[in-house]
């Protein structure tokens, strides 16, 4: 999916300003979307079953994200990851 597609979701989600049950809903497509989706790759299914379980999943996320005024489960696993990943101190690594 296209970075305007999930903008372009992600604003018409805000604007109807939906119940929080709808995040938790669309979150459990995401996961369902993203099993189906490694399910894919791994039984080496054509692209377009591998495609539609990426965007199915890709739409969910992006949906998901400013649920509670985005401070929802989604909106927070996303801005750990990428607080993590700016962060200049290295990962660690096991010894």
């Amino acid at each position: 999916m296209n970075l305007a597609e999930s903008i372009a979701i992600g604003l018409v989600f805000v604007a109807v300003a939906p119940p929080a049950r709808a995040a938790y809903l669309l979150f459990g497509v995401f996961v369902v979307a993203r099993f189906g989706h490694a399910w894919a790759y791994a039984t080496a299914q054509n692209h377009e079953i591998r495609a539609t379980f990426f965007s199915v999943g890709s739409i969910a996320w992006a949906a998901s994200l400013p649920v509670a005024n985005f401070d929802g489960p989604t909106a927070r696993i996303t801005e750990n990851a990428i607080r993590r990943f700016l962060d200049p101190t290295p990962f660690p690594f096991p010894a």
